[in-house]
């Protein structure tokens, strides 16, 4: 069976449509980045950037990963108009790991997209590659949600796991 796979063209040709296709950055997120001292975030199926560019804009060092080839030019376009710190990696996330440590990471209604054996494994390289004491703060569909915190509970480090609502899952390494 192939790996699911959003589909790049679908993506492409929305992002080509116009800018913020996918609406503003998420509330929640913010709100939570807002109260985080400045901190190395990754944020995986970063799209066209609503979620990067605004941690950027808090201060926050910001390495944004997407499949979208145009999704991600306009994310680094806008970091560089803005003078904002931003890195973009064109990855299918599928065959994601980080290249680095990171404190915070933010996946924003993307994980659904995979699989449940690769949005698993994914998961479990991006406990791997945390920084110690980091925070993972996930928005999706909330029918995924459990199966996340099961890795989490599985995982070679203590993850203090709480559910704020449904469809969130926030996750601070307990040090």
């Amino acid at each position: 069976m192939r790996p699911r796979v959003p589909d790049p063209m679908k993506y492409e040709a929305i992002y080509a449509a116009g800018r913020n296709a996918l609406g503003a950055a998420n509330a929640r997120i913010l709100a939570a980045l807002s109260k985080i001292a400045p901190a190395r975030v990754l944020d995986i199926g970063a799209g066209q950037g609503r979620d990067a560019l605004a941690a950027a804009r808090l201060g926050h060092r910001v390495h944004a990963v997407d499949i979208s080839p145009t999704g991600l030019a306009q994310i680094a376009e806008d970091a560089r108009a803005q003078r904002l710190a931003i890195t973009c990696e064109r990855s299918d996330l599928n065959k994601f790991s980080p290249s680095q440590p990171f404190d915070v990471l933010i996946a924003d209604r993307t994980l659904h997209m995979l699989d449940a054996a690769n949005r698993a494994a994914l998961f479990e390289r991006l406990l791997d590659a945390a920084a110690p004491g980091a925070t993972v703060l996930i928005e999706d569909e909330a029918r995924i949600i459990a199966a996340l915190e099961k890795v989490a509970d599985a995982h070679a480090r203590v993850w203090i796991c709480a559910r704020p609502r449904a469809g969130s899952l926030v996750l601070h390494e307990d040090v």
